[in-house]
């Protein structure tokens, strides 16, 4: 296969801003969903685009709740019983607040169960989503009746909203007082006390992604999830030998499954991203960081050249 090295560099809201009307750049950014091979992350990536090309592209993620909501042995005994929760695992235990607040929402939290009949609830243990934090009130249809399904929900500001919870330190851990909801004074608490991330134990694994957004760096995108080829779905990308690819042609010829068929089969027109290995990435993680970059990209390319 012919190699191009590239290093590696979640809803639907892009806030745009531009810096000159002669220069013709402008930025935008997106929220998302990052689901990795064992944890959940919230992310913001940055594009800049100049006169239809991206200059830079960059991503930051922050930690959903099963992080900053853990209590260790101290705090959970300054609360009652009632207010926290135990998982267990083999002769392990962890301790979970029942209730947080993330801006001005509460939620209440429940362990989740592999067998039982909550959609999605053994995928999200397997990863170490232990609790099922949902929104107080909600009905087990919607999508606020798990955090992890309200911010994967595109249509929405979900992510954003929580990012910037998180970051600006618009959190707590509650405790239930009869009828009310009362701050637990137990602080959130961070890997190395940073809500950001990609400044801790992750070291690897935001090498990886940061190769694809600095890949993109002087490219357009045209990037689609799902590509309907025959009788199964392809993607623009593909892991070989644990090694990440990509292809940015297959998108045009949606519909045209001889072509498509030409195209995917094709060595030439996949480019190896150097650094973006198997062993740290998965599908969801590299759809979150090339769909975001695709509809910031998309959201500001054509003012950059008209």
């Amino acid at each position: 296969m012919k190699k191009i090295n590239i290093l590696f560099s979640l809803t639907l809201l892009s806030s745009l801003s531009s810096l000159t009307s002669c220069n013709k750049t402008m930025s935008a950014t997106y929220y998302g969903m990052d689901q990795g091979k064992n944890f959940v992350m919230v992310s913001k990536i940055d594009t800049t685009v100049s006169k239809g090309v991206m200059t830079s592209n960059s991503i930051e993620e922050t930690y959903t709740p099963i992080v900053w909501a853990e209590l260790s042995t101290s705090d959970k005994d300054k609360i009652d019983t009632t207010n926290y929760l135990t998982y267990t695992s083999g002769s392990t235990s962890k301790y979970y607040a029942k209730y947080i607040k993330i801006g001005t929402k509460v939620w209440e939290g429940k362990l989740r169960d592999a067998n039982g009949d909550y959609q999605n609830d053994g995928k999200f243990i397997d990863i170490g989503e232990y609790v099922r934090y949902s929104l107080l009130g909600a009905s087990d249809d919607n999508s606020d009746s798990d955090l992890m399904r309200y911010l994967a929900t595109r249509a929405s500001n979900n992510s954003k909203d929580y990012y910037e919870a998180v970051v600006n330190d618009n959190i707590q851990i509650l405790k239930k007082d009869g009828d009310n909801y009362v701050d637990s004074t137990i602080k959130p608490s961070f890997p190395d006390d940073k809500y950001i991330s990609t400044n801790s134990k992750y070291t690897d694994y935001y090498k990886a992604l940061t190769s694809i957004t600095t890949f993109f760096n002087g490219r357009k995108i045209n990037y689609r999830q799902t590509i309907p080829m025959g009788e199964s779905n392809k993607t623009s990308f593909k892991f070989t030998d644990g090694v990440l690819y990509y292809n940015d042609s297959l998108t045009a010829y949606v519909g045209n499954d001889e072509k498509l068929e030409e195209i995917y089969n094709s060595d030439d027109l996949w480019m190896e991203i150097e650094g973006a290995t198997g062993r740290l990435l998965n599908n969801n993680s590299v759809n979150n960081v090339l769909d975001s970059i695709n509809r910031n990209f998309a959201s500001v390319e054509y003012q950059t050249v008209k």
